[in-house]
């Protein structure tokens, strides 16, 4: 419930803020949207037994917005989410 002092646990916080607190997740996401504009959502994502997160990111020219799993998004967004 806690996030760990490396983050190597953001994916479960980010699951449980989402059962518990929906609220807490909504003012996380406006916060990273304002420190990376494109990146409009982040949430738990499960990969087989593991856990990872997924960020809805805008694409120049696309309709909707893409995908991305952490390992593809910058240190720098995933500080900014820490």
């Amino acid at each position: 419930r806690l996030l760990k002092a490396a983050g190597e646990n953001i994916a479960s916080v980010i699951a449980h803020l989402e059962r518990t607190a929906p609220d807490a997740i909504e003012l996380i996401k406006a916060y990273l949207h304002a420190v990376v504009p494109m990146v409009h959502g982040v949430k738990r994502h499960a990969v087989g037994p593991m856990e990872s997160l997924q960020f809805q990111q805008d694409m120049a020219g696309a309709k909707h917005p893409w995908h991305f799993f952490a390992q593809n998004m910058s240190d720098g967004t995933l500080r900014a989410l820490g």
